[in-house]
């Protein structure tokens, strides 16, 4: 008998959900919307529990919906639905199990100090591609009658991909049926369109898969980390050196391209991995793309030209204009130098909010001293940060750096509320470590908006600071339930206290974040804050179980 009608005897055992609760073995993993477990009895299969509370949830219709997509894919690298199986509470899935996810795959290898080889990466560059070229052209028929010709997973990353046989397996997951969080580290593997609000398409799919060759290769996405690629130009190139196998480095090179039409396909990408030589192949296909695509660049490129020409023409004049103001300015009478000065700011904002560059080059040039504030108390180095135009606050860095505005907040500090990362990673070499009138620092800042990326960045240089009122950042990640902010904090800040003895772990306690909890519960469970109270005690007088049985735990008391 075949593995598939073994498998087909064994789902069929399970009728209802309760058939399948009674036999729940260890939960394997948990996602937002579920959970992942064992089946007793049944080594080969796994079921995904989803709760829900009224079957109008979008939820119940996504995966009723998926379920008919999924009866029309068949392939070997796309996790099968065996079964899918409702009742008033929950909805269960019943699908082949896997030895580990990739993330979980090339953490254990990177503990070993094992890497992927050339050989191991093109067979995992050959079984995905596979897959994904098959849903990108399905053209098949659902269940009922309607055609489907293509599919966009939209959600590629290692969480979402599965392994089997020890390594010499690969197959996707989660297909349209994503677990997505934007705001986890997981975003990186999103292709530049899709972080700026567009929709995932084919090409987004293949820019993922481009990041996850990468990190195979190099074993980590540092550099790829450290890049806002929604604000670098179509034609930006990554630096491939760190990438050691020739053929890999091809690939990767045709799929991290911030041109979405310009990314090698899921059948193109298969074509080429099924020659001997991979590096070649992509040379001359990517020779003959050139060749004909040449007319119509050189057309762009005059074009372009022209442009430019009467831009530098307008700019010659303006700067002209501008000089002679100056020196007009100049020789005005005794409080010239005031009027320059006022007029060269309000030329430096206006450039500033328009990300014209070189009138900000222009204005530095003239010798007009920096440093102006508006009634606000704002530089524009700040407005620069707010915005992210890092090439402005580069230019303006050493002239306005360290100045205050009346709450005593940075242009660092600002550039970590809105998230501004290019802002941030050039701000932190001057301002990293100040702190506004209330004691905050930019870190603490970041983490009170939410703004997950720019707060990665501040942790190494402002962890352990205070605020007028004891807090920590740690406690301001805690009481939002950043659970990753929290886990890269916790070594730094753990056990600290507030002015009034509040921990970490009571603010998350008392905001019921079951997550935070169970990542601070070891450390800061028998703290007490100057009223006596535990978290344990907090969270029980707010009626919060699950933390309350989480502390239990941890203290060894029993209801």
């Amino acid at each position: 008998m075949t593995r598939n009608a073994v498998l087909f005897n064994e789902v069929n055992a399970f009728v209802t959900v309760d058939d399948l609760l009674s036999c729940m073995g260890t939960e394997l993993g948990k996602g937002i919307h579920g959970s992942v477990f064992a089946i007793k009895g049944h080594d080969n299969l796994v079921f995904k529990e989803v709760q829900y509370s009224t079957p109008n949830e979008p939820v119940v219709k996504q995966i009723e919906d998926s379920d008919k997509l999924m009866q029309a894919v068949k392939h070997d690298n796309i996790v099968t639905w065996r079964k899918v199986i409702k009742d008033d509470k929950c909805i269960c899935i019943v699908m082949d199990r896997y030895d580990c996810s990739l993330d979980v795959f090339l953490r254990e290898r990177r503990h070993k100090g094992v890497p992927m080889d050339e050989d191991m990466v093109l067979d995992f560059s050959r079984q995905i591609c596979s897959a994904l070229a098959y849903i990108h052209n399905l053209n098949k028929e659902l269940p009922n009658g309607l055609p489907i010709l293509s599919v966009v997973h939209g959600d590629i990353k290692p969480a979402n991909i599965l392994v089997a046989d020890q390594g010499k397996k690969f197959s996707i997951a989660d297909f349209a049926f994503g677990d997505r969080n934007m705001a986890s580290s997981m975003a990186y593997y999103e292709a530049p369109e899709v972080r700026s609000g567009g929709a995932p398409t084919f090409a987004s799919d293949m820019w993922s898969i481009g990041v996850i060759l990468y990190e195979l290769a190099v074993g980590n996405i540092t550099i790829i980390r450290t890049i806002d690629f929604t604000k670098c130009n179509r034609d930006f190139q990554l630096n491939l050196n760190a990438v050691t196998y020739p053929s890999i480095r091809a690939i990767i090179s045709r799929l991290l391209v911030l041109n979405p039409s310009s990314r090698i396909t899921a059948k193109e990408l298969c074509d080429v991995l099924a020659s001997k030589d991979v590096a070649t192949t992509l040379s001359i296909r990517h020779l003959g793309d050139s060749t004909g695509m040449h007319d119509k660049m050189l057309k762009t490129l005059m074009e372009r030209v022209a442009s430019l020409e009467n831009i530098v023409a307008k700019q010659a004049s303006q700067i002209e204009s501008l000089q002679k103001k100056n020196e007009e300015l100049r020789n005005a009478g005794p409080n010239s130098s005031d009027t320059v000065a006022n007029l060269a700011f309000v030329n430096l904002m206006t450039a500033v909010q328009s990300n014209n560059i070189e009138t900000v080059r222009m204005i530095l040039s003239s010798g007009v001293s920096m440093g102006k504030q508006d009634s606000k108390g704002m530089t524009a180095l700040m407005y620069a940060a707010e915005a992210d135009r890092f090439q402005i606050v580069e230019l303006l860095l050493e002239h306005e750096k360290c100045i205050r505005d009346k709450n005593g907040w940075t242009a660092l500090m600002r550039a970590a509320q809105k998230n501004s990362v290019n802002s941030v990673r050039l701000l932190i070499k001057v301002e990293a470590g100040m702190q506004s009138n209330n004691g905050r620092t930019a870190l603490m800042e970041a983490v009170a908006k939410k703004s997950l990326n720019s707060a990665v960045e501040l942790i190494e240089c402002e962890h352990g600071y205070q605020d007028r009122s004891g807090c920590t950042a740690l406690m301001y990640a805690a009481e939002k339930g950043l659970t990753e902010i929290v886990t890269r904090l916790l070594d730094y800040e753990k056990r600290k206290q507030d002015d009034g003895g509040v921990t970490a772990l009571m603010k998350a306690a008392a905001k019921n974040r079951v997550d935070v909890v169970n990542v601070l519960a070891a450390c800061e469970a028998g703290l007490k804050n100057k009223k006596g109270e535990t978290a344990l005690e907090i969270a029980r007088d707010r009626g919060y179980s699950e933390v309350e049985e989480i502390l239990m735990d941890f203290l060894g008391e029993t209801v």
